[in-house]
């Protein structure tokens, strides 16, 4: 049986506070990348540290030494903090590598680490079917559906279902949404099987907002009730837990800063803890808040507006709601859809008065751009694949029971525009999954205290 085996050690610079991390954890798999070519990846856990996701954006191979310097790219979040290593394992020899990740943009001093050891099984690696890497949807025609990244086969996994919310665990290979209609939550397996009703309440009809936060492991919605409900990801001790509100809608839950947010639908933006004290208005006479997302490395939260006769569009604060920032404002800005990209530091839109159109600027308002224009409608659902670096987005249906929507890709600067899907309804909740992946030795590492 081949393997590649790496040695690690871990080293830290001086200037490093002990407490910031207390354990990092190396679980290596050999995955299959969006050009179909198997590769090593190295997922990192840590115990304190936040969870960001990395980018590698140089990657060198001197002999037995891979060296991947990983940039945190806050607002896209996991429930692992992602080192891909995009390492051909074709290319290698057989042998001993040892692995000297670099992490920069953390917060504190960057961070030097020659993390673990593992045996990779290349036989077992080898004979991964290709392809296997999947894009999951939930679609306004009634069916829960997959494509593989290259495109060839779509899957209906679910059917019968009134989606209002839908979301992908991919550590747990679990999938969750929302029926509108029913006032259910549900699950299954990625693949669609062993489908089970979480929560079930007549009294929340209407319930959408569906978020899984992966740091404490627990969902979050809104019911129809102006309440916002959360509860185990089994669905057991579903409660209310802030009550009282007006019409409360675009969830989003900083779970180890121990905060949700959402708006209220009219003028205001407003936050409590988890356990649903602390009740506080942050931002009021807002022209109908919505689209929020946090920046938690930049500390700062956007949303846009969209009923103001002069000021619509896109917003930023700190996120006590001080220091409010107009971005990009205007009486012909109206966003429909928003995606971070905090590293290197651009936000992605798509505009109610800019058709077939999704814009970006920095993260600041400026430079203001087209990226991608002359699509058929309004695109929705913008979303971010850190591994193939490609832009996402839904086109919904344009003729009613007519199945003409579709899903796109793009690469960032707006080239390669693509259909990855088409004949679909409305996809809503667009989520990628890790892939057909083995799972070798552990490799843990306790960092001295």
């Amino acid at each position: 049986m081949q393997t590649i085996t790496a040695v690690f050690a871990v080293v830290f610079p001086a200037i490093m506070q002990a407490s910031t991390i207390d354990r990092v954890t190396v679980l290596p798999t050999c995955t299959i990348n969006p050009d179909d070519r198997i590769v090593i990846e190295v997922l990192l856990r840590s115990g304190s540290m936040p969870t960001y996701l990395f980018e590698p954006t140089q990657l060198r191979v001197n002999g037995n030494e891979i060296v991947v310097d990983m940039f945190a790219t806050s607002g896209m979040f996991d429930a692992l903090s992602s080192l891909l290593v995009p390492v051909d394992i074709g290319s290698l020899p057989v042998g001993a590598y040892a692995y000297t990740i670099n992490l920069h943009n953390l917060g504190w001093p960057d961070v030097q680490a020659t993390v673990g050891s593992f045996d990779v099984d290349l036989q077992r690696c080898n004979s991964l079917p290709r392809g296997s890497r999947h894009l999951y949807w939930a679609d306004g025609g009634g069916i829960i559906k997959r494509t593989s990244l290259n495109g060839a086969k779509i899957e209906g996994l679910v059917t019968d279902v009134r989606p209002s919310g839908f979301v992908l665990d991919p550590v747990a290979r679990k999938m969750y949404w929302s029926d509108w209609e029913e006032g259910r939550i549900e699950r299954a397996n990625v693949d669609g099987t062993a489908r089970e009703t979480l929560v079930n309440t007549e009294a929340q009809n209407g319930l959408h907002g569906l978020v899984l936060d992966p740091s404490t492991q627990r969902l979050f919605w809104v019911s129809a009730g102006h309440q916002i409900w959360r509860s185990e990801l089994d669905g057991s001790q579903a409660v209310p837990f802030v009550e009282g509100l007006h019409s409360p809608d675009w969830l989003i839950v900083d779970g180890r800063g121990g905060k949700i947010y959402w708006s209220e639908l009219f003028d205001k933006i407003r936050r409590a803890n988890l356990d649903g004290s602390g009740i506080e208005t942050i931002l009021s006479g807002l022209d109908y808040p919505r689209l929020l997302t946090l920046d938690l490395r930049g500390r700062k939260l956007y949303w846009s507006t969209y009923a103001s006769a002069v000021a619509n569009g896109l917003y930023r604060s700190n996120l006590d709601g001080s220091d409010l920032e107009p971005l990009v404002i205007g009486p012909s800005v109206s966003p429909i859809s928003m995606l971070l990209h905090v590293f290197p530091g651009k936000m992605y839109w798509t505009d109610s008065y800019s058709y077939g159109k999704i814009l970006r600027a920095n993260l600041d308002g400026s430079d203001v751009e087209d990226v991608v224009t002359h699509l058929p409608d309004f695109p929705q659902e913008l979303t971010y694949d850190s591994r193939s670096k490609k832009l996402y987005w839904a086109q919904p249906s344009m003729f009613g029971d007519y199945p003409t929507g579709s899903i796109m890709r793009a690469n960032l600067d707006g080239s390669d525009v693509e259909i990855l899907a088409d004949g679909l309804d409305w996809p809503i909740g667009l989520s990628f999954d890790r892939g057909v992946a083995t799972r070798p030795k552990r490799a843990i590492v306790a960092l001295p205290k």
